[in-house]
């Protein structure tokens, strides 16, 4: 399998573009809220948004 990662094979890069991944990834925040979880710890932030 081959897909980008800027840090670590770990942490893929994701395509924020994307309306798809942009929604799976929001169905997995909510999941996780729904359970009680307080937050999450987003890091490098800035480098969400491509060039």
């Amino acid at each position: 399998m081959f897909y980008l990662h800027a840090f670590t094979k770990k942490q893929p890069d994701l395509n924020w573009e994307n309306e798809e991944v942009r929604e799976e990834i929001y169905a997995m925040i909510n999941y996780w809220l729904d359970k009680g979880l307080g937050g999450f710890r987003i890091d490098a932030i800035l480098n969400i948004k491509k060039n």
